[in-house]
Formats: C-alpha cells, structure tokens, sequence
C-alpha cells in the first residue's frame, strides 16, 4: 500500500509534471508548426522553379511549332502564287494577250525609237538632211 507521505508527494508534484509535460507539448506542436511550415516553404519553392523550366521548354516548343507552321504557310504561299501567275500566264497566251516580257520588250523597243527619232530631229533642226 501506499503510505500518505508519498501520496502526498506525488500530489504536490502532479502540477509540475502536468505544467512541464504541457509545456512539452506546446513546444512539440510549434515545432511540427516550424517544420510543416519548412516543408511547405521548400516544397512551394521546388515548385515554383519547376514550373519556371516547365514554362520555358514549353514556350520553346511552341515558338518552335510555331516557326514550323509559319514556314509551311509561306512555302503553301509561294506555290499557290507560282501555280497562279503560270494560269494566268496560259489563259492569256491563249487569248492571244501580250505577257508583261513581251509589254516590257515593247516598251524598251518604243524607248529605243524615242531616242531616235529625237537624235533625227535634232540633226534635221541643224541643218542635216535636207
């Protein structure tokens, strides 16, 4: 059995030990506070820099796709104008039409006799040719 004096003992020192095992408690639950918060703060930081290398290989395959795409339109682009300009090219020959070679031939030619005839009147304004 227990005999008074230790029970009285163990009275006066149950304010203590409830005292330091709360203390206890309050400091292991700030510490789990302290490292959750740690954890959290690591882990939102990890994850802020992988969606920065996520952010920029994305945005380098798509301006990569998007290159692509715009050279694929020019290309389509200058083979449509190519097949157009040798239809109209065809369709006018066909309509009997000087092609621009043949009105830029022509103009050259007509500048050439300009020229010419110009030098013509300049001499006969002179007195040559009579």
């Amino acid at each position: 059995m227990l005999n008074v004096a230790k029970m009285e003992h163990m009275v006066r020192e149950l304010p203590s030990d409830v005292v330091n095992t709360g203390r206890q408690v309050w400091l292991a639950t700030l510490g789990t506070a302290g490292v959750v918060g740690n954890t959290v703060q690591s882990l939102f930081d990890a994850l802020v820099e992988e969606g920065a290398k996520v952010q920029k290989t994305e945005r380098k395959r798509i301006n990569h796709l998007v290159d692509t795409a715009t050279d694929r339109v020019k290309w389509v682009g200058h083979v449509v104008e190519d097949n157009v300009q040798a239809t109209t090219k065809l369709a006018l020959g066909r309509l009997g039409l000087p092609s621009r070679k043949d009105v830029s031939d022509l103009m050259a030619r007509v500048d050439v006799l300009a020229a010419k005839v110009e030098t013509l009147k300049a001499r006969r304004g002179a007195g040559y040719g009579r």
